[in-house]
């Protein structure tokens, strides 16, 4: 994705697609996205409507969630979460920088990024390379993983070496 211009500091970003590098760097007033299926807000970015399958992945009613969203003039939010069928708000205690996630009652977890861990890391990445102002192809690794590290602020001691391994192998073709 193209980064936002420089003008965009008082705009509201609206997208078809989620685009995670942009939770950590768009400097305009509020960051809107839908598409996948993830309720999520961090900073001034929110998934703005999504939708699970049950557990069963069967024919069932969908369960997800909506938005109401003012924005005062200091840019301030007030959200007010709306509830389609059981669905709960939770902050990851693992990763607590990812800001606010919304899960299906049946989920154990509050985390998407506990089930798959290399959605976690493909964020990061995506983020420090956008950060980075660079693609993986021409990327340092060593300086992607620095700037995460850095960015990320308090991380688990194999935050680094996985991330690591995870940027090697996408740049192998694995």
């Amino acid at each position: 994705m193209r980064p936002p211009s420089a003008e965009t500091i008082g705009a509201i970003l609206v997208t078809h697609y989620w685009y995670p590098e942009l939770l950590d760097h768009f400097a305009g007033k509020a960051y809107f996205s839908g598409h996948i299926h993830t309720g999520r807000y961090k900073n001034k970015a929110l998934n703005t409507a999504f939708l699970y399958r049950p557990a069963d992945h069967g024919a069932d009613a969908l369960l997800g969630a909506y938005f109401v969203v003012e924005i005062a003039p200091d840019g301030t939010w007030q959200i007010d979460f709306r509830n389609i069928g059981k669905v709960r708000k939770g902050i990851c205690p693992k990763r607590q920088t990812l800001g606010v996630q919304f899960v299906p009652d049946y989920w154990r977890k509050d985390c998407q990024f506990c089930y798959d861990e290399d959605d976690f890391y493909s964020e990061v990445a995506r983020s420090a390379l956008y950060g980075l102002g660079t693609v993986l192809d021409e990327a340092d690794v060593e300086e992607v993983v620095e700037f995460a590290a850095s960015s990320y602020g308090a991380t688990p001691p194999s935050f680094e070496s996985k991330l690591r391994s995870f940027l090697e192998e996408r740049a192998q073709g694995k």
